[in-house]
């Protein structure tokens, strides 16, 4: 389970200068890319025919309804179509 706050508490710095530095490399925030990356990884399970309920919990997501309207928001489709989406399935 990777946080801003155990990133913080590894390398002694502050979450804020961690936040600052980050997103001044990268564009974005550690939380941002962080969630970017566990819907990623949850895309690849479910398109390999994992559900997309225990995907999520796969991905550090512990709560259903938060992952899904994150999946929506970043991939503009359900986390049930991935599957059909990324193999053209009817």
């Amino acid at each position: 389970d990777i946080s801003l706050s155990s990133i913080s508490d590894t390398l002694h710095i502050s979450p804020s200068q961690i936040n600052r530095i980050f997103k001044k490399l990268t564009g974005t925030s550690v939380y941002s890319y962080i969630i970017s990356k566990r819907l990623i990884v949850a895309q690849e399970l479910i398109a390999k025919g994992e559900n997309a309920t225990t995907a999520s919990q796969n991905c550090g997501f512990h709560d259903y309804s938060s992952f899904y309207r994150l999946y929506k928001k970043h991939f503009g489709t359900a986390p049930t179509d991935a599957k059909k989406k990324i193999y053209n399935v009817k």
